[in-house]
């Protein structure tokens, strides 16, 4: 199973990517995230045994965090905006939380020797660039985007998550929810 951990975004915050991501689609070919599948990803695993599901959710469980809300704001990219490979939208408030929500979730698996992020930074993909051809056109977009404001949600609960690839792009579904 491919598995990850993240925190589901509210579907009324998901549609406001919508005009976001048509905004870069003419700057060169993407591989645009399907609005039901944004999240903002704690931490990504990769194929892991279906044996040993049970243990990983059991050490998931027992993760305790109190309940805090995000503001999703500005979009950037990685690894820069000059040379953009994703596209992305930013976590302002409650990144702090969602920082140690990474790092507790990193604590409770790390007896299956899944390897450490080095740079984990809080962030709700929105696309993969394939190439820009219009780089101008990309520059601007950021600065639209840079301080636009998507909406705030309150964070109760993470998941992990399955994710199945197929010819039509990623599907995502909840494995077990952790509240």
């Amino acid at each position: 199973m491919r598995l990850f951990a993240a925190v589901n975004i509210p579907k009324e915050l998901k549609e406001a990517f919508g005009e976001v991501q048509a905004g870069f689609r003419g700057h060169g070919k993407f591989s645009v995230v399907n609005p039901e599948n944004i999240h903002i990803t704690l931490k990504f695993l990769g194929e892991v045994p279906e044996n040993n599901l049970g243990h990983l959710r059991e050490a998931l469980d027992k993760i305790n965090f109190e309940p805090f809300k995000v503001k999703l704001s500005g979009v950037g990219a990685f690894p820069n905006h000059k040379f953009v490979k994703v596209v992305w939208a930013g976590v302002s408030d409650g990144n702090e939380e969602i920082q140690k929500l990474h790092q507790h979730v990193e604590q409770a698996i790390s007896e299956f020797g899944f390897k450490k992020d080095k740079n984990f930074e809080s962030h709700a993909t929105l696309a993969r660039a394939k190439f820009i051809n219009n780089r101008n056109g990309m520059r601007d977009f950021f600065e639209k985007y840079e301080n636009s404001e998507f909406g705030k949600f309150k964070v109760n609960s993470f998941e992990l998550m399955e994710s199945r690839l197929s010819p039509k792009g990623a599907e995502y579904s909840v494995v077990k929810s952790f509240s």
